[in-house]
């Protein structure tokens, strides 16, 4: 957008006041200083390299402008008329040598040309350092160096591959870091985080398009409404669960004793939260019953992390 008004004022709208007079060229000169300084100070560009390009360029561009004002005045004290009413001091203090401003702008345009190459430089080998850095979190196998990569999804009402499922009070920073760190490893991987992915509702449908569901079982987790609805979705979907638990209690970690006898103890609030009326229309075979969610969520062996 900054680039098109720039353009958009140099080229569109300079053309039309005072055409071929020193006042056009003054007025774009100005601009082209005002622009250099409002993009050094507001630095539009995420990378620094390209910040420091564009000033490159901006500076490149008002040297020029400069310099035509040079010409300008050169130009018109070389008509002999004027030269014959101006005194040779006169004369020595407007009068510019071309050799000079050839020579000006010729090093404007090297050095230019110079910091444009020495920036793009300085970012490819900043990219590199960043992409032998990505490569290096890749998830690997451990008997064969190759990356391992997410496998397609068969499913076409599939859309996530891991739903993560938790409680918001001690376990969204973790999360948070958990997607961040599945997404380094497996670029490929498609990971549902509520706050970044849930448009409406209560995300137990989209458990219902995810292929894996991770259940985080910190302090609260077995007395929130919502995280118990998905997981009996879970659980009647005969999703693919996997236990992460979080060893730590300072940070709302519990053992895997006591996970187990609070999911058993959960169930038993369905009635008061209406969940039970939610479920009412699934088969018997398929109800959420304590037994098949204690099942289903240690059908795998529990992740352990801490802290």
């Amino acid at each position: 957008c900054t680039q098109m008004t720039r353009r958009f004022v140099l080229v569109g709208v300079a053309v039309v006041v005072e055409p071929g007079t020193v006042l056009q060229v003054i007025l774009g000169t100005l601009f082209s200083l005002l622009y250099l300084t409002l993009q050094a100070v507001a630095r539009p560009y995420r990378s620094p390299t390209d910040d420091l390009i564009a000033l490159a360029s901006s500076l490149g561009i008002a040297v020029v402008f400069l310099c035509c004002v040079a010409y300008h005045f050169d130009s018109a004290i070389s008509l002999h008329e004027l030269q014959e009413r101006m005194s040779d001091e006169q004369l020595k203090d407007y009068q510019v040598p071309a050799t000079a401003l050839t020579i000006i702008l010729s090093l404007a345009g090297i050095l230019t040309l110079g910091l444009i190459l020495i920036f793009s430089f300085f970012q490819v080998r900043t990219e590199a350092h960043k992409s032998q850095e990505l490569l290096a979190k890749r998830l690997r196998f451990v008997d064969d160096p190759k990356a391992v990569v997410c496998p397609p999804q068969l499913d076409s009402n599939l859309v996530y591959d891991l739903f993560l499922s938790h409680v918001w009070g001690s376990g969204q920073d973790q999360m948070r870091v958990v997607k961040t760190r599945l997404s380094e490893m497996l670029p490929t991987i498609k990971v549902f985080l509520d706050v970044d992915d849930l448009a409406s509702g209560r995300g137990e449908d989209d458990v219902r398009i995810s292929r894996t569901v991770l259940v985080f079982a910190s302090d609260g987790y077995f007395v929130s409404k919502n995280c118990m609805r998905e997981l009996a979705v879970a659980t009647i979907e005969e999703k693919a669960i996997a236990l992460l638990v979080e060893l730590d209690q300072k940070h709302g970690g519990m053992p895997i004793s006591e996970i187990s006898e609070r999911l058993r103890v959960s169930t038993g609030s369905f009635g008061p939260w209406g969940l039970e009326r939610e479920f009412q229309n699934v088969p018997m075979a398929s109800q959420p019953t304590a037994e098949r969610m204690h099942a289903a969520v240690f059908a795998s062996q529990p992740i352990e992390v801490h802290g």
